[in-house]
């Protein structure tokens, strides 16, 4: 609900937070997947567009996917 994507290593939560995403607004609840070879991250938005981002440059602009009529609450790669 900060407007952020969290990403966390499910094999070692004691870690904690691995890294965050963020640059767009991502107001709603919607859903995020990292991609088969962990480089990068992609999560929809309400304002239909889908973000994907560098895993190791976070702090960048994420690329944007344009061609949504509507909110996008699910990705996947």
């Amino acid at each position: 609900m900060d407007n952020r994507v969290y990403l966390c290593d499910n094999l070692q939560l004691e870690k904690g937070l691995v890294q965050s995403f963020s640059g767009v607004g991502l107001n709603i609840f919607v859903k995020a997947a990292i991609s088969l070879d962990a480089s990068n991250v992609v999560c929809g938005s309400s304002d239909g567009n889908a973000y994907v981002w560098k895993v190791d440059k976070s702090q960048e602009y994420p690329t944007i996917l344009k061609s949504h009529d509507g909110k996008v609450t699910t990705v996947t790669w």
